[in-house]
């Protein structure tokens, strides 16, 4: 998994991508990709997060097949 914190005076956001191996699937045939966007960063003092996450898990149950599964996750996140 990669990420960048942007912290400006006014404004801060966290952008991370993570892909996931085969090797690391129980299954072992799903690999995948994972984008998300978190609205402050995490990385500052604010106590309410957006985050806005996309999955993308391509499945081979028939090889020479394109089958992929592809999900949009929102979340609101209130740390104490």
């Amino acid at each position: 998994m990669v990420g960048k914190d942007v912290i400006k005076p006014n404004f801060s956001m966290r952008f991370q991508a993570k892909f996931v191996s085969p090797a690391f699937d129980p299954h072992g045939h799903r690999p995948g990709g994972q984008l998300a966007l978190w609205f402050p960063s995490p990385a500052t003092g604010h106590h309410l997060f957006f985050c806005m996450e996309e999955s993308i898990n391509a499945y081979h149950a028939v090889p020479e097949s394109t089958d992929h599964e592809d999900v949009l996750k929102f979340r609101v996140v209130l740390r104490f």
